[in-house]
């Protein structure tokens, strides 16, 4: 493979990962997974949708600063590297250009491939969520202006995959309230939406939720695998919950 090729792939590349970065970014501050990623991709292609999930994004201090990066980054070169690319390939012979366009779209289609398998795509959020808790000059509090958010906590949306903890159990069996995170709406996969949720609301696969918890926690839960394994993690955030409660209650006691 020419270093041409090579260069304009590492661009794609970054590019899926910059707009993969983007829309969690903005998942963090509370918007919908679907509506994060388009708004990341309309962002950083420059296409510039007017709707009104963008007036929610203006309105929002740390949803701005995110878009705003994305559109810096999407004018970085990608479209005229590859428009650059394509006229060097035009000066050479028929077949060699045939060849390698055929050689470009299978490794364009192989790093698209690659960015719809699930594992790999909850794997890369899972990483920069974290990323973006334990870096404070990119940190977001979820919802800030409204709820206050600070000290470590934070409102998420969190995904029931098919085969995780939270799939095919109601909200009494997962108890995730002793845990120290309240489910605050439930987003049904048919359109939806349960705002009021109680202890017999059953999650399904495809639901999404809006919790507010400490943001550690919260994270975790997001990764949490179906099993003895997941039950474990479940009893060690209710002993956090129950030692972070004391140290609360032994703050708030009068001296």
């Amino acid at each position: 493979m020419s270093p041409e090729f090579a260069a304009l792939l590492l661009i794609i590349l970054l590019s899926v990962l910059v707009v993969r970065a983007g829309a969690v970014a903005l998942t963090m501050t509370g918007l919908a997974t679907d509506s994060a990623h388009f708004q990341a991709l309309s962002a950083f292609t420059g296409t510039g949708f007017t709707t009104s999930e963008s007036e929610s994004i203006v309105g929002h201090a740390a949803r701005r600063r995110i878009i705003s990066a994305l559109m810096l980054l999407g004018n970085a070169g990608l479209f005229s590297a590859l428009g650059a690319l394509l006229v060097g390939l035009s000066r050479e012979g028929t077949e060699d250009f045939i060849g390698s366009i055929s050689l470009l779209i299978l490794g364009i289609v192989l790093l698209l491939v690659l960015s719809k398998i699930a594992i790999l795509n909850k794997a890369l959020t899972h990483v920069l969520q974290l990323l973006f808790v334990r870096l404070r000059d990119l940190r977001i509090h979820d919802y800030e202006e409204i709820l206050q958010v600070n000290k470590g906590y934070a409102v998420y949306h969190i995904p029931v995959d098919p085969g995780s903890w939270l799939a095919d159990k109601s909200l009494r069996e997962l108890a995730m309230i002793s845990e120290g995170i309240l489910v605050l709406s439930v987003d049904r996969a048919g359109g939806d939406t349960l705002a009021t949720p109680g202890p017999n609301t059953c999650l399904h696969p495809k639901d999404i939720l809006l919790c507010y918890g400490r943001e550690k926690d919260l994270i975790a839960l997001s990764g949490r695998t179906v099993g003895d394994a997941g039950d474990e993690q479940h009893q060690e955030a209710i002993e956090r919950q129950r030692l972070f409660r004391a140290q609360e209650s032994a703050t708030d006691s009068p001296s």
